[in-house]
């Protein structure tokens, strides 16, 4: 009896091992929610803080005309503001409306004036009482005559016309300065100005007029009485007076409070 033929087995041999990276598995996407953008408020704050607190500066006119505290040259009209309306002139102004003028100024200045007055405003600064008395100015300032513009102080400045001082005193810082910038333009014209005007023969007519005796008056203001001239001159130097005290005591209160 043959034995059965043993099976031999032969040993498993194990796979080598690889050195090959393991291919990792795509990672399946996320796709995203098509939700809107949430909308950001618009914001009406200025971009930068600086835009905040910058004011808004607003358009400065050139002034034309104003009211203003005087000081003329003189021991009493140098004491106190006095109030008056000052105007740049721009039409002429007949001599017969310079009477208060011509009372009060000395002959030399007054008539060289008038007689500009008479053929045309520019170049001038005119000032009355009030802004109804425009029509007849109680003085004339030849701006090709003036000087040294200077600011002084807060809210004043002055200067000079013949060596004699003129101060005034604006409401504001701002509006001082915007006369000071105006007068400066105005006196630069003015002195431009001035050999043309005295060539021209209205001013000659006028001048030569005003300068020769008794005929200022005349030319000036319907004849009058003695007696009336000086009861109208008391009663405006009384006027003035007045005017005087009363704003002594405002200007005492208001540098008191």
């Amino acid at each position: 009896m043959s034995e059965a033929p043993k099976t031999v087995e032969e040993p498993v041999v194990a796979a080598p091992a690889t050195t090959e990276t393991p291919v990792a598995e795509p990672v399946p996407e996320v796709k995203a929610t098509e939700e809107p953008a949430a909308e950001v408020p618009a914001t009406t704050e200025p971009a930068s803080t600086e835009e905040a607190v910058a004011p808004v500066k607003e358009e400065v006119k050139p002034v034309e005309e104003g009211t203003l505290g005087y000081k003329g040259p003189g021991l009493l009209k140098s004491f106190i503001f006095q109030k008056k309306f000052f105007w740049f002139g721009s039409e002429p102004v007949e001599t017969k409306h310079l009477s208060s003028y011509l009372r009060g100024e000395k002959p030399e200045v007054a008539n060289h004036n008038a007689a500009w007055a008479s053929h045309t405003g520019e170049g001038l600064l005119l000032f009355a009482k009030k802004p109804t008395e425009k029509a007849s100015p109680a003085g004339i300032m030849n701006l090709s005559d003036v000087s040294d513009i200077t600011k002084d102080g807060p809210v004043a400045f002055h200067f000079t016309i013949a060596g004699h001082k003129h101060t005034f005193e604006a409401g504001t810082a701002a509006d001082r300065d915007n006369w000071v910038s105006v007068l400066k333009s105005k006196v630069a014209e003015a002195k431009e100005l001035a050999p043309t005007v005295k060539e021209h023969e209205t001013y000659k007519k006028s001048h030569s007029a005003l300068s020769k005796p008794f005929t200022a008056a005349a030319a000036a203001a319907t004849p009058k009485k003695s007696t009336e001239v000086k009861k109208e001159e008391k009663a405006e130097a009384k006027e003035e007076k007045k005017e005087e005290k009363a704003e002594a005591k405002e200007e005492k209160k208001r540098r008191e409070g």
